[in-house]
């Protein structure tokens, strides 16, 4: 939701309408969360199912606050108008794919057709900004898919060097490498989205973090300590208080997410945009990467392309190494890498707009 804000408030500096179609639905997840029956019929089922049942019974109040923030938020920030996938290429001057992880297969799921062109129809250009194909490692099937969806676009820009290498070695020329929409704009521009409701009153550390693994929390609390002051999470995909971290703060949506990272002393980042955000926002940060896939993930990639990779924790590391990084954001109030690519994506913006 923070990208696709981020990325309309780009377009129309341009003097363009962007409406999203309703017939996107990813992310959208079910209120009562069960697997297959067909599990819980294997040998380990039953823990499973009671499992899911406390947790369920735990979201209650907590999954709901999410819900109502976010859904807040995309009714005021991202207007959206309803029509079938077929009536896309009647509907629109142009259609934009991206950015985020809309080429992951195991995100998009029933979608991948939709954010690969596939459903679209030849009746409009196409164009992507920023796509992404995520961390993971994809078959050869997969990203075969990923190739020709590029064939079909008139203009493609992806967010990670190592999808441009994909799609040359493809045969797919012209790829450019763009930055994510959330750092095309400035600091002073979130104010339009700030939420400082959950903000609390006292000095902080703040984690964004997709997945709060063990690594990630022992390794937040550790920087909170040191910091001397509390720690507090925000985790996306955690629905229920059944086995959430203590510190974690319900109903983070992308306004509030936006607040907690610009009033946070520093920031610890365990995803993209838990980096990305403060460092539009010249917040002290580190960002903590554990890639159990091996090759360079997105938030090393991001961190590599703008010279800033002495701010990427991993697992192993000696924690006297980043100490120096709590008080310091000298290094992001001049970033001359991050402004030539800023500047080159909105270069690729303004190509594919003038057509």
């Amino acid at each position: 939701m923070l990208q696709a804000w981020a990325f309309k408030t780009a377009l129309e500096r341009l003097g363009h309408e962007v409406l999203f179609p309703a017939c996107n639905h990813v992310g959208e997840v079910p209120r009562w969360r069960f697997q297959p029956s067909r599990q819980y019929l294997e040998p380990s089922g039953l823990k499973a199912f009671v499992h899911d049942v406390v947790a369920n019974v735990m979201s209650i109040g907590a999954d709901d606050a999410n819900r109502a923030n976010h859904t807040a938020f995309r009714h005021r920030f991202l207007p959206e108008v309803e029509c079938a996938v077929t009536e896309l290429s009647h509907m629109f001057d142009m259609i934009v794919i991206g950015s985020d992880q809309v080429w992951n297969p195991y995100i998009a799921k029933g979608d991948t057709a939709l954010f690969l062109a596939e459903t679209i129809g030849n009746g409009v250009p196409t164009v992507t900004y920023a796509a992404s194909a995520g961390d993971k490692d994809l078959t050869a099937s997969q990203l075969e898919r990923i190739v020709c969806a590029a064939r079909r676009c008139r203009a493609v820009s992806v967010r990670e060097q190592m999808l441009v290498n994909t799609l040359q070695d493809g045969g797919i020329g012209n790829v450019a490498l763009s930055l994510d929409p959330t750092l095309l704009l400035d600091g002073a521009d979130f104010n339009v989205i700030c939420c400082d409701d959950l903000t609390p009153n006292e000095p902080y550390v703040f984690l964004y973090a997709v997945n709060a693994s063990r690594f990630i929390l022992d390794t937040a609390r550790l920087f909170a300590r040191e910091a001397g002051v509390k720690l507090v999470v925000a985790s996306p995909y955690q629905y229920s208080r059944f086995r959430a971290p203590k510190e974690i703060l319900w109903g983070v949506s992308a306004d509030r997410m936006v607040s907690l990272v610009r009033n946070a002393r520093f920031v610890l980042g365990a995803s993209f945009h838990g980096t990305a955000l403060p460092l539009v926002l010249k917040v002290p940060f580190v960002s903590l990467v554990e890639n159990r896939t091996g090759g360079i993930g997105r938030q090393e990639s991001l961190l590599a392309n703008i010279g800033l990779s002495r701010r990427c924790f991993c697992p192993g590391m000696d924690f006297e190494d980043v100490r120096p990084l709590l008080d310091s954001a000298e290094d992001l109030k001049c970033c001359p890498k991050l402004d030539e690519l800023k500047a080159s994506s909105w270069d690729y913006i303004r190509a594919f707009c003038n057509g």
